[in-house]
């Protein structure tokens, strides 16, 4: 690939609430817009207001560019499953080492993963970059959002971070993931900075089955109740 910078504004998405499939095509929750792959190269930077990159389940998105979605609510860096898509889960994410995501809107977490039908797969989110949501408006915007509702004791989720997360705004965790079963785990070896009254470095909330998480990196909150 070429190491010349190249900027887009137009957004990597199947159809979502605001931009219809066509007349006679299959709904916009079904999965017909599933099995989506997206790649954005080092030197790239998507930046528009709305979500750099919106699929659908059984996807996957890698990330060594930059990716900003302006101050736009509900402008998540990345996501799936969300603004009415399919939310079956089975959705790998990465966003490399060179990778930025950055959002400065409400309800715009940088990762968000929308896995919560009940028979939902598992997901994999791996940050080896740089997730920064910079909040000051109503909302809070999480640096990773994963919210599973499978039933099933056999799926697994991972959520795992040896690169740097930076919130800023109330309720604007740096790790969000919530559960009702399943094999989860959290692993935290990078930084989770977070400023905002109950930004919790990581909240995590699960039914049923015990969330396995592991930090050997740093954790810094800045705000009343924020831990």
């Amino acid at each position: 690939t070429s190491s010349a910078p190249v900027t887009s504004a137009i957004a990597i998405s199947t159809y979502s609430t605001t931009s219809q499939p066509p007349s006679g095509s299959p709904p916009l929750s079904s999965t017909a817009y599933d099995g989506v792959s997206a790649l954005v190269t080092r030197y790239t930077t998507v930046q528009l207001s709305g979500s750099p990159i919106g699929l659908a389940s059984g996807s996957s998105a890698t990330n060594y560019g930059v990716l900003n979605s302006n101050s736009f609510s509900n402008g998540y860096g990345i996501s799936f499953g969300a603004n009415g898509r399919s939310n079956t889960g089975g959705n790998t994410v990465l966003n490399g080492s060179t990778g930025q995501i950055t959002t400065a809107g409400g309800n715009a977490n940088g990762i968000y993963i929308a896995s919560t039908s009940a028979s939902a797969r598992g997901n994999s989110i791996t940050n080896d970059g740089i997730i920064t949501t910079n909040n000051t408006s109503t909302g809070s915007a999480a640096a990773i959002s994963l919210k599973s509702g499978a039933t099933s004791s056999a799926i697994v989720n991972t959520i795992i971070n040896t690169g740097a997360l930076t919130t800023l705004g109330d309720g604007s965790y740096g790790i969000e993931f919530t559960s009702v079963s399943g094999v989860n785990t959290v692993n935290n070896s990078g930084s989770i900075t977070t400023s905002g009254s109950a930004a919790h470095g990581m909240s995590i909330t699960s039914t049923r089955n015990t969330v396995g998480v592991t930090n050997s990196g740093t954790i810094s909150t800045l705000g009343a109740g924020a831990n």
